[in-house]
């Protein structure tokens, strides 16, 4: 049984460290023995990249934006960072207990839909692995770092994380997570496309989402035609609406 003090804030955004103001992470979900790490990135590859046939330009511009620019790191660079210094017990954060952590989950979260085809989940699988330098790999891809279990790093867009705002209402996240890594081992497969053909796992519309997009509709209904959305409109904007202004109609008159 739990302490009822780890189990009542289970997520930050952003995860700080303990002793200065930086961060550990961009978000964390922490279920006490599992935990989530997020990173995201808003960035895109230039068109000048990827239109151009040079791979060894295009693979190091992919590094510079999500593993390392020098001695920067970024993206699933700093996920290894974040992973490798909680589990030595090298950084402790002001708001989450890993003391009792025994299973990581690495999530990148993107914008740039390039990144989820293939060759890129893997790609970026493989450069979290070197960033992190596990203790040993199975043969599932799985790594164990100071008696934790990591995850090889998950690819999700933006997009999947909204939907999963209403879809975790159905399902654990972790239990995807751990799913997905489990059938996808290499990630070869991005996380979307498994989600689409599992039978046990789906997305559902973000109601939050769908409640503001219905609300910025009525806003302009009434900014356009001076009426409430629920109301019907005055028959004269009606018909305008369907057969264009009046002015119009008699202009095309005969």
């Amino acid at each position: 049984m739990y302490q009822v003090s780890l189990l009542s804030n289970r997520l930050s955004c952003p995860l700080y460290r303990a002793d200065s103001v930086d961060e550990i992470s961009d978000a964390c979900l922490n279920d006490v023995t599992e935990a989530v790490f997020f990173e995201m990135k808003g960035v895109f590859l230039s068109d000048e990249i990827t239109e151009n046939e040079n791979s060894d330009q295009y693979i190091e511009s992919l590094k510079k934006k999500y593993v390392r620019d020098g001695r920067r790191m970024k993206g699933v660079g700093q996920l290894a960072r974040a992973i490798e210094k909680i589990v030595s017990k090298e950084w402790s954060s002001k708001d989450q207990d890993f003391s009792q952590l025994k299973k990581a989950y690495p999530v990148l979260v993107v914008h740039d839909g390039l990144l989820t085809s293939p060759g890129h989940t893997e790609f970026l699988a493989a450069q979290f692995s070197q960033e992190l330098v596990p203790d040993s790999v199975l043969s599932n891809g799985i790594m164990i770092k100071g008696g934790v279990i990591v995850l090889p790093v998950i690819i999700m867009l933006i997009s999947d994380l909204e939907d999963l705002q209403s879809s975790v209402n159905y399902f654990s996240l972790r239990d995807l997570l751990w799913d997905y890594s489990q059938d996808c081992p290499d990630r070869v497969m991005p996380l979307r496309q498994y989600v689409a053909r599992s039978s046990k796992y789906k997305y559902r519309y973000n109601m939050n989402m769908v409640s503001e997009t219905v609300q910025t509709l009525k806003a302009g209904i009434r900014e356009m035609f001076g009426v409430d959305s629920d109301a019907r409109l005055p028959s004269n904007v009606e018909a305008d609406r369907v057969e264009g202004p009046a002015s119009n109609r008699r202009a095309n008159e005969p």
